[in-house]
Order: structure tokens, then C-alpha cells, then sequence
């Protein structure tokens, strides 16, 4: 568990206007430590991003003197269940939120769940990452093209690489329906990312799929080649990979990061948060983090309630995924 302290004493900063710290919409502001519960282990994409958003927002509920700490805490296992059960098992006062990075709708998808959309009341969402595939980058083991990908999964079949269960199945599903190879779609499931990579490197496989900033230092290096991103527009540096609007296959599902609480939580606290987190993300290390991190490359702020309309479409999909996939 690591404190990220807002510790500047009640007597400033207090004072004027709405924005994110000031107080809710009926002056809510928290009067204990606050618990924010992260589903996957330290260290992890998930556990960095929500501490780029949680340090600078305690740094500003010090700068307005409101006296708690923001405990990052991670609650590991069970595909994200110990996590809601730790959330869900407390007062619904604003005082416990969770981080919610393909916990929530998979779950339901899968009936593993022990509460429903209902249960919950979106903060904000803060992160929607782009997703790309990538062959190897050696002569003779990849593709010369995601078009040559796409012949071969339409004639002799893909093995298709991905690191985790059901949530990492949902996208080479979406691309295989709409480059109409889904039949042919063998998806070979890793425990380990970097055994991944490496058998797609070696030939092992034909392909997988994974974030940029992971991904990078491997494109420099030839070892493998960007074959599709997952978005709808020319990547800045990226041009030539292509994207949505040049093949016509819409495979656009990423990696979404937000914060919710459990429903009943009292909408002045929903509000506060979520102006907060607003402001800690207008914040200059946020913003270089997100830039460094490509995950500047589309709109990652949403809304709760915006998030939450989301979260209906997402647990459709994973219901669709797990129809057509059975790990």
C-alpha cells in the first residue's frame, strides 16, 4: 500500500470557486484517509497510471488543505474479484474507490460476478489506449502486410497470440470477424507477455497484439513489425501502419482505465472525485506521463455516467467474445 498525502492543514486553501478538491456539489470533501484499490499487482500498466493520476491529485487536496491520504492499494487475484469484494464490502461514503481496468464487465460476462452494473457509480474514466498487431520483424517469419495476415487467415488459418483470459481474447476476435477469418482464428493464450513477443519474434506464431510503448523499443530493434492500429486515424509517426479507415475492418477495442464507486455513494462525493480527478489529469506531469506513454493518442477522459453507458456496451462485447471463444 503506498499513502500519496494531502497534508497541508486545515487552515488554507479551502476557500472559492468548484474545481476538483474544493468540494462537491453540496460541499462534500473526505474526512478520513481514502482507500484507492487497484485489481492488478504493482508495477503493472493499470497500478502506474492510476498513481500519475492519484499523486497529483493528493498534491492538490494539500495545496487546499484538506488533510487525508490517498492509499493506493493493490488487491490482487481471483481476475480482479478480491478487488470488488474488498471495495463492495465497504460503506458506500466516498471514501473507498476502484480502479477499473476490464474487472467489472468481463466478469459479468463471464457469470463469475457477485454484483451487477447496478452495483456501481462511475467517478471518471482516464485512459482508452490504442491497441496494434504486430508480426515478426525477421525475414521469413512475418508478413509482408496486415493484408497478407488476412489471406492466410482467410485460407490455411492465424495463430494469434494474447497474454491473459477472456478480456485479452475480445480484440483479435473483433478483428477476425470484420476481416472475416474468424473460423480459421486460433488464439493462443500466455501467461507471460514476453514469451509472447518472443514466439511471435521466432516464428512460433503469426501474430499478436499489445500497446505501443511496449511494443517500441522492438520496432526500433526489427524484431517485429506494426501490421494494424486499432483507431480510426493516422498515428502521428505511425503513418504508414494501417489503421480503421484504410482497411474498413472497425477492430477498435483498447485497454479503458477509470475509477468508480460502489452505488449509493453519495453524489456530492462522486462529484468531488471526479472534478479532482479532471484537475489532476490538466496537471503537467500527468499530461507528460500520458504523452510519453502514447496515451495521448485519443480522448482518454469520459465522464461516470458516460463511462458507465460504456461499461453496458463492454459487457455486450465480452458476451459476444466469450460466445465465439472458449479458453
Amino acid at each position: 500500500m503506498t499513502a500519496l498525502a494531502g497534508c497541508g492543514g486545515q487552515g488554507g486553501g479551502n476557500g472559492g470557486g468548484n474545481g476538483g478538491g474544493n468540494g462537491g456539489s453540496d460541499g462534500w470533501v473526505p474526512e478520513r484517509n481514502v482507500r484507492l484499490v487497484v485489481p492488478w499487482g504493482a508495477g503493472g500498466g493499470t497500478d502506474t497510471a492510476v498513481r500519475q493520476v492519484a499523486q497529483p491529485a493528493a498534491e492538490i487536496l494539500q495545496e487546499r488543505g484538506i488533510d487525508v491520504e490517498l492509499n493506493v492499494e493493490n488487491v490482487t487475484g481471483a481476475g480482479g474479484m478480491n478487488a470488488t469484494a474488498s471495495v463492495l464490502n465497504q460503506p458506500a461514503d466516498g471514501h473507498t474507490i476502484f480502479a477499473d481496468t476490464n474487472v467489472i464487465a468481463p466478469n459479468i460476462a463471464e457469470g463469475t460476478d457477485a454484483f451487477s452494473l447496478d452495483d456501481w457509480s462511475g467517478i471518471a474514466r482516464m485512459q482508452y489506449d490504442t491497441t496494434w498487431i504486430f508480426s515478426s520483424g525477421r525475414d521469413g517469419n512475418g508478413f509482408e502486410d496486415v493484408q497478407a495476415l488476412v489471406d492466410q487467415g482467410q485460407s490455411d488459418g492465424v495463430q494469434f497470440g494474447i497474454s491473459g483470459g477472456l478480456d485479452s481474447a475480445v480484440f483479435p476476435i473483433e478483428f477476425a470477424q470484420e476481416a472475416e477469418f474468424l473460423d480459421n482464428l486460433e488464439i493462443v493464450a500466455y501467461d507471460d507477455a514476453g514469451r509472447m513477443e518472443n514466439d511471435v519474434i521466432t516464428g512460433e506464431i503469426d501474430c499478436a497484439y499489445g500497446e505501443l510503448v511496449e511494443l517500441e523499443s522492438l520496432v526500433d530493434e526489427g524484431d517485429i513489425q506494426l501490421l494494424y492500429v486499432g483507431i480510426d486515424q493516422d498515428v502521428e509517426g505511425y503513418e504508414d501502419v494501417p489503421n480503421v479507415e484504410d482497411t474498413g475492418w472497425d477492430a477498435q477495442f483498447g485497454t479503458k482505465r477509470a475509477m468508480v464507486v460502489q452505488d449509493g455513494t453519495p453524489q456530492g462525493a462522486i462529484d468531488f472525485w471526479s472534478d479532482l480527478v479532471q484537475e489532476a489529469m490538466e496537471t503537467d506531469s500527468y499530461q507528460e506521463f500520458e504523452s510519453s506513454n502514447y496515451l495521448d493518442i485519443r480522448e482518454g477522459y469520459l465522464s461516470g455516467p458516460d463511462y458507465m453507458a460504456e461499461l453496458e456496451e463492454m459487457v455486450q462485447l465480452f458476451e459476444e467474445a466469450l460466445d465465439a471463444y472458449n479458453p
